[in-house]
């Protein structure tokens, strides 16, 4: 039985002044839909994510939002740290 690699996509929301809370984590791919919130320190986990080829979403009220292509693959994917623009 063959199982596909799936990771939390895991890392830090901040703007200049520091870590943003409760910014919306969206991850999109052909067939997934994955949402998350970064916690009081701006960390999120969305999870778990199949291998393959997403774009990420991050808003935050009063911000831009930040769009990031991904190719995820592997059995680690990292950590992102994420920085939002008024």
């Amino acid at each position: 039985m063959l199982c596909a690699q799936q990771q939390m996509v895991k890392g830090i929301v901040r703007d200049t002044e520091g870590p943003l809370p409760s910014a919306a984590v969206k991850l999109l791919g052909e067939t997934d839909r994955l949402f998350g919130l970064s916690d009081a320190s701006g960390h999120f986990a969305v999870g778990p994510v199949p291998n393959g080829r997403y774009t990420l979403e991050v808003q935050a009220s009063g911000k831009k939002l930040l769009q990031q292509k991904l190719e995820l693959k592997g059995t680690n994917y990292g950590s992102f740290s994420l920085e939002l623009e008024e």
